[in-house]
């Protein structure tokens, strides 16, 4: 299968949770031996990330500040609901590059993921352990991200999260009643 290389800006603090929802893969990039983000049309985020990808005439280069390696594995297809067909660039014979919109808008559903993530596994944990177990919790999701050194406190997050509980976001707003196919 054949695969393009893009190089892209990702927030820092967001890199390791990229790097758990899409597998990574060693390559040779220009001569040097990188981790690049495999992404596959199979996921969602695959999806998502092939659908903002554009052409362009230039070869995108990677600069000096922080930036990863999208590996854009190409396929013929990308298969959406009912099996319909979305409709993206083929980039077999062409370069691409990713906008600056596109970036900025992959960073911030990145991080609205990883949020998410946080206040559920928060959640999970203060519904397993309790209140006294809290900052537990925070701290070994905080590990698992290596979130610790980018500004992201304790403290904060429980905050957030029982502002969050006070506020039913755990909670279902609706109920749809499959029988009438209403909500109630």
């Amino acid at each position: 299968m054949s695969h393009t290389f893009l190089p892209i800006h990702i927030k820092a603090e967001l890199i390791p949770f990229l790097f758990k929802k899409l597998k990574y893969v060693e390559c040779d990039v220009d001569g040097a031996r990188v981790k690049a983000v495999k992404v596959s049309t199979h996921t969602a985020i695959g999806k998502f990330i092939r659908l903002l990808v554009e052409r362009t005439d230039t070869r995108q280069i990677c600069d000096k500040s922080p930036q990863i390696i999208l590996r854009l594995e190409e396929s013929t297809k990308i298969k959406g609901i009912l099996g319909c067909s979305f409709k993206y660039e083929d980039l077999r014979s062409s370069f691409c590059s990713l906008p600056e919109a596109g970036q900025e808008l992959l960073n911030e559903y990145l991080e609205e993921q990883m949020q998410t993530a946080l206040m559920n596994y928060v959640n999970s944990w203060h519904e397993k352990k309790g209140a006294e177990g809290i900052e537990v919790g925070i701290a070994m999701f905080f590990e698992k991200y290596n979130l610790e050194e980018y500004g992201y406190s304790i403290q904060s997050v429980r905050r957030d999260y029982y502002r969050k509980l006070n506020d039913g976001y755990f909670k279902a707003m609706v109920e749809f009643d499959p029988l009438k196919k209403k909500i109630i």
